[in-house]
């Protein structure tokens, strides 16, 4: 399963419906309803997925792969800012493996392929 079901698959269960009503451009409070709890309990899970996720505001903070840390800030409805570091001891499996995802991952989030953005 690809990063961007696991996430959708999350998000449909944290809000209670179909997997098919949720979009990249799905917003969790307005769209979805969710509450703090449930904003709590997704991120529960997506931790157990994914490893660490903190949130402060609008700010996303994690590491996946050869990720060391990934920083995305939501500035607007149509622009969010993303800082990486990636960890030069990956292997270069990890780390192709890890551009990819995060290829997939930016589509979703932003609607545009990697020679778009």
């Amino acid at each position: 399963m690809e990063i961007q079901e696991k996430v959708i698959s999350i998000v449909s269960e944290a809000a209670n419906v179909e997997i098919g009503s949720i979009k990249a451009e799905t917003s969790f409070i307005d769209d979805l309803n969710l509450d703090s709890l449930d904003m709590v309990e997704m991120m529960m899970k997506m931790e157990e997925e994914f490893g660490d996720v903190n949130v402060n505001d609008n700010l996303f903070s994690g590491a996946f792969g050869a990720l060391k840390s990934i920083k995305i800030e939501l500035i607007s409805n149509t622009e969010i800012r993303v800082e990486t570091e990636t960890d030069i001891e990956a292997t270069p499996e990890s780390s192709l493996e890890t551009h990819q995802a995060y290829n997939r991952f930016m589509q979703a989030v932003t609607g545009f392929n990697a020679k778009q953005r």
